[in-house]
């Protein structure tokens, strides 16, 4: 694997690994800023958005009890949620 370079903060190593995380859909198979400037990228995201985040929670959180409203609860429990 040839040098990477994360464009945000000029570091770079030799094993992309170490400091990339995985991201399929670039040609070398890791994400174009290392983890330690992406993970800053995304909370400052993240904090201009705030809308977003409260609404991508919430219809995770709705899928999750709509699972769970399918899921029937077992005889020898029923009584437990009773």
């Amino acid at each position: 694997m040839a040098y990477k370079i994360c464009p945000r903060c000029g570091r770079g190593t030799d094993d992309p690994a170490t400091m990339f995380g995985r991201n399929k859909r670039e040609k070398d198979g890791y994400s174009t800023y290392c983890s330690t400037c992406k993970r800053e990228i995304n909370r400052a995201w993240a904090a201009a958005h705030p809308e977003k985040i409260k609404l991508k929670s919430l219809a995770r959180s709705d899928a999750s009890l709509r699972v769970r409203a399918k899921t029937p609860i077992p005889a020898d429990l029923q009584d437990m949620f009773l």
